[in-house]
């Protein structure tokens, strides 16, 4: 499967019910996707199997993140703060386990 195939289905699974994820993951899928080694690809598609409510929470500080998540969860953190040129350190307080 060529890789922008790939991305394109990885972007439509990201589709989410809640603009605020949309707003986070789909940018990190075009900018990052690709750059993950195969395994991170497919935990990044397990990631995204998990329910709105669930990665809301995360996201936004909510709820812990799981340790398996933690990292998937930072990265996407980062790179919108670096994207909107925002301090990361307001986002990651509760995600920092």
């Amino acid at each position: 499967m060529k890789k922008s195939t790939n991305v394109n289905r990885i972007i439509w699974a990201s589709r989410r019910g809640l603009l605020e994820l949309d707003l986070l993951l789909e940018p990190f899928i075009r900018s990052q996707y690709t750059q993950m080694n195969e395994l991170d690809q497919r935990q990044f598609y397990e990631f995204l199997k998990l329910e709105d409510d669930q990665l809301f929470s995360w996201f936004f500080g909510f709820n812990q993140v799981p340790h398996e998540f933690l990292t998937i969860v930072n990265e996407i953190l980062e790179f919108y703060a670096q994207e909107k040129n925002i301090s990361y350190s307001n986002f990651s307080r509760k995600n920092s386990y």
